[in-house]
């Protein structure tokens, strides 16, 4: 290792001789007559043809102007980029809580609609036994903290039954309330707005109206759920918008419906008249800095509405949302000003010390400056040889090179590193087979060696060499001849690569084979014990469906007949689930026939078995290319494919399904 590094010093040694000869002649060919290499154009002093102080100090302050005004530019751009970002921020916040509150109102919508549906709640309502029908709703507020009461109302709006009873109220009418008027408008569930409602205490609810229907049609009386505001709308008080933020929610009349910082129990307040409340009414969503409507303080708003005709308004002081906007700012500025000083008083200096500079030297710069440039390329080639040297000794592979003998006369030292060997135990002592085991010796010059002597190259050709300590390894060998001028052999530069890693993968990799091997094999015993244990009992569900159906089938209601209409539609695709799982399983084990296939006769052929069980169905073929591939693997795609198609517009009278394909290169 030593004597290479002697070596390559002594050649950066010559080369900067060398080069300092070249510079001195072209130092005396510029103060010449010009022969021989092209001259370089002479450095006259700066009175003669450079730029007046003057001029330089004027484009300087031009330059200065120009960069005031892309500072200008960049400190607008970065204003508005942040404001936007600390506005999307809380628009983002008051979309997630009005998916909250659609979601929370769709949930109290769907406990609502089943109370009311239950079987034997809606014969008591039917025969006029409130009483009995109001007990089987005594667990609800129990059960959901935030049902304050339900009560049962006839169809004109006079309470029957209430759950819990409060004296006073039996017998009165509410049909003056808007929930009234929004259920029985069309007899569909309705959320009204906030209201105070009349039995003491007194407190502010929103009520879920839910027509309950008799035989058919027929209405038979109303299901009213009073909702607690404070447990309704707790979650908002989760919601972290940053200091002095809130979330509050107005209902369909304009009506402050919750604020966490008002007490509950307050009067029912109308925002009516405040600019984005009134957007927000008409189903716009938008970010607006000013006023709040509740206090009138200066706050960012990010309005979004929900369903029911309610929405959401997520607030924060507008001091707090740009806070780390204008810190950012701040320090922009700052920053600026920092470079601009700076940059003014460096140019300032360097303009006068150059002035000052210019000034003195005269011809005498030229000699000065040729001298630098001299100096600037020797070191650049020492620069340059200490670069490729360690390019060579640090390499992420091996490099060496050997003599006609086989003898190594250069090694870098990552082979080196990879050997075990210090440098002088290797150069000129050692050869290339040396370091292999006996069988790759044998094998490199057996085989490998005469061929490359031959046709002058080597690669990718695989090795197992021997460490010093007698550890072994395998490596990856690439190598080209040095001919001399008559042709002759001289001598070889090599490649060598540590291919230990990607022997450990391909290990691994057949290790992985062998496992989805076997992991196949127990998919598809397990699949067929599914199968066999599924089928019976599901074989019984529908036979028992079946039963029903026609033994007592005008026994029951269409609500009871479409039930028993599900329960043998889910067997039957149960069914067909077990079929695919096993057909799924099939495909590991399946040995696969690449044939030509028309694809154009397969699909069709598969669409007029699927079409069977939905004859109403119009399926169109384009142009399909043929391809090469397993034909019963095809097939099942085109199953998959144009059962999904079936099964998804199952609803539609007379689907239409368009099939078609067109060629990619080598895929279709």
């Amino acid at each position: 290792m030593s004597g290479d590094r002697t070596a390559a010093s002594g050649s950066r040694t010559s080369v900067g001789k060398e080069t300092g000869r070249a510079g001195g002649t072209a130092l005396r060919g510029a103060a010449g007559t010009g022969a021989g290499a092209p001259e370089r154009a002479p450095l006259r002093p700066w009175r003669e043809g450079r730029m007046t102080p003057r001029a330089l100090y004027l484009v300087l302050a031009a330059t200065f102007v120009a960069l005031g005004v892309a500072a200008l530019q960049t400190y607008r751009a970065v204003e508005s980029e942040l404001t936007d970002a600390a506005l999307a921020r809380r628009s983002a916040i008051a979309q997630l809580a009005a998916a909250t509150l659609s979601a929370r109102f769709e949930r109290v919508i769907d406990l609502s609609v089943s109370l009311a549906t239950r079987v034997r709640f809606r014969e008591h309502v039917a025969a006029g036994r409130w009483t009995e029908a109001a007990a089987i709703l005594s667990q609800v507020p129990w059960d959901f903290p935030y049902v304050e009461r339900l009560f049962l109302t006839d169809t004109r709006g006079t309470l029957e039954a209430d759950v819990p009873e409060l004296p006073g109220v039996q017998g009165r009418n509410f049909a003056y309330r808007e929930w009234y008027a929004g259920v029985s408008q069309n007899w569909q569930p309705y959320i009204s707005p906030v209201y105070q409602r009349a039995a003491v205490p007194q407190r502010n609810v929103f009520a879920v109206a839910v027509p309950v229907r008799a035989g058919g049609d027929r209405v038979a009386g109303i299901l009213v759920v009073q909702v607690d505001l404070a447990a309704f709308f707790d979650w908002t008080r989760a919601v972290d918008l940053g200091p002095g933020g809130l979330l509050y929610v107005v209902d369909g009349r304009r009506q402050l419906a919750f604020h966490p910082g008002r007490p509950v129990p307050a009067e029912v307040r109308s925002l009516a008249g405040n600019p984005f409340i009134e957007s927000l009414l008409r189903n716009e969503a938008g970010v607006v800095v000013g006023p709040s409507p509740v206090d009138a303080a200066v706050v960012v708003s990010a309005f979004v509405p929900a369903t029911q005709g309610w929405g959401v308004v997520a607030q924060q002081p507008a001091e707090f949302v740009f806070a780390a906007r204008d810190n950012q700012l701040r320090r922009v500025v700052i920053g600026f000003g920092v470079i601009v000083v700076l940059g003014a008083l460096l140019a300032y200096l360097a303009l006068h010390l150059v002035v000052r500079r210019r000034e003195a030297e005269g011809d005498r710069r030229v000699k000065l400056e040729l001298e630098r440039r001299v100096e600037e390329r020797t070191r650049q080639l020492e620069a340059a040889g200490r670069a490729l040297s360690d390019l060579y000794d640090n390499a992420p592979c091996g490099y060496h090179s050997v003599d006609a003998e086989g003898r190594f006369v250069r090694i870098n030292d990552t082979w080196l590193s990879w050997l075990g060997y210090r440098r002088e135990e290797v150069i000129g002592k050692l050869r290339h087979p040396d370091i292999m085991t006996p069988a790759s010796a044998a094998r490199f010059r057996a085989e490998c060696f005469p061929l490359f002597k031959r046709q002058g190259w080597l690669k990718g050709v695989e090795f197992e060499y021997v460490r010093k300590d007698g550890s072994t390894f395998p490596a990856s060998l690439s190598a080209t001849t040095i001919y001399d001028a008559a042709g002759n052999y001289l001598s070889s530069r090599s490649t060598v690569f540590d291919i230990s890693e990607r022997k450990r993968i391909e290990a691994e990799v057949h290790a992985l084979n062998a496992r989805l091997e076997t992991a196949n094999q127990e998919l598809e015993s397990f699949s067929y014990s599914v199968s066999h244990d599924l089928r019976a009992p599901l074989r019984a569900v529908d036979g028992y469906a079946l039963m029903l159906e026609e033994d007592y089938g005008t026994r029951l209601d269409d609500e009871g007949r479409r039930l028993l209409a599900v329960v043998r539609s889910e067997s039957k695709r149960m069914g067909h689930l077990i079929d695919d799982l096993l057909a799924f399983a099939r495909t590991g084990s399946q040995r696969i026939d690449l044939v030509a296939v028309d694809m154009a006769g397969l699909a069709r052929e598969t669409a007029a078995e699927a079409a069977r069980e939905q004859p109403a169905a119009r399926i169109e073929f384009d142009e399909l290319p043929a391809v090469h591939g397993d034909r019963a693997l095809l097939r099942q795609v085109w199953v998959n494919l144009i059962g999904n198609a079936l099964k998804y517009s199952s609803k539609v009278a007379a689907p239409r399904i368009e099939v078609g394909g067109r060629a990619n290169g080598t895929e279709c």
